[in-house]
């Protein structure tokens, strides 16, 4: 008779996989208050020789947004203190399908900012860093100099915003904007 140390299974995202007094969380996982859980769609590795739980995907290696990637996404909702962003690329990946991730305005920039509509409005596309994924919850951070607003579109008439020194102008409308630009905005007229 033989015996095999992993078990293997089929889960779904939000799957109790175990106990972080039993198992390490491994890749495809995550923690929260003490439970392991599946991130992804995949078969649960449960290596009981090592210790380890881990989810092997399904589908060819999923790009995942982890701790540090930069991510490239569209502002989808501006409420509060918070937006919410469409990730449509992680680091140089462009994706078939979005990630949601949250951006908080303390986490905008190194400054004080009154509200998030000092930092991005609706439809702005933006480039952030991912400073926490737990809980398949992603938590961005836009401090940093090349991080923020890379193309916005006038509030007013709806055409592109022109990069100048303190903010953003529309050349057809006059109107003038406030945002949190990265250093890396589209500098050049469409």
């Amino acid at each position: 008779m033989h015996s095999t140390n992993k078990k293997k299974v089929l889960v779904l995202p939000g799957s109790k996989l175990g106990v972080v007094e039993e198992f390490i969380p491994g890749k495809g996982t995550y923690e929260r208050e003490g439970s392991i859980y599946s991130r992804i769609i995949g078969h649960a590795n449960k290596d009981v020789v090592n210790k380890k739980v881990e989810i092997r995907p399904l589908t060819d290696n999923p790009i995942l947004p982890s701790k540090d990637s930069i991510v490239t996404g569209i502002v989808s909702s501006v409420q509060g203190k918070a937006a919410t962003l469409d990730i449509y690329q992680i680091n140089a990946h462009t994706l078939k399908r979005p990630f949601t991730g949250m951006l908080h305005v303390s986490r905008c920039s190194p400054k004080y900012e009154r509200g998030i509509t000092d930092v991005c409005k609706l439809a702005d596309l933006m480039k952030a860093k991912v400073v926490d994924d737990k809980d398949g919850f992603i938590k961005l951070n836009t401090v940093d100099a090349n991080l923020g607003v890379i193309r916005a579109v006038c509030s007013n008439c709806g055409s592109f915003l022109v990069y100048k020194r303190n903010g953003l102008k529309c050349k057809k409308c006059g109107n003038f904007e406030k945002r949190k630009v990265s250093d890396d905005y589209f500098k050049k007229e469409l």
